[in-house]
């Protein structure tokens, strides 16, 4: 049996969750603590981020497996290059 749940926060709808999609760029998602966030998601935990709003080696050093969508080969050689 599948249920719906409804969250007021971050944390509570991570919570137990194997993978996060972030289809927001409202502040309080963006800028939320996602190493905390990291401790509460399942393994394997993925992390979809459909705004490219975070910062992907920032996510791959908290266990995140990190999939920005949109961004190309180009875009990592970017931020490779520029350290991030």
């Amino acid at each position: 049996m599948r249920t719906l749940s409804i969250a007021d926060n971050l944390m509570d709808c991570a919570e137990g969750a194997q993978a996060v999609v972030l289809m927001t760029e409202w502040d309080d998602i963006v800028m939320a603590d996602w190493r905390q966030v990291a401790q509460v998601v399942r393994q394997p935990k993925f992390l979809f981020d459909g705004r490219n709003a975070l910062n992907p080696h920032e996510l791959q050093e908290y266990g995140f497996r990190y999939k920005g969508i949109g961004r190309g080969a180009s875009v990592r050689s970017a931020l490779s290059a520029a350290g991030v």
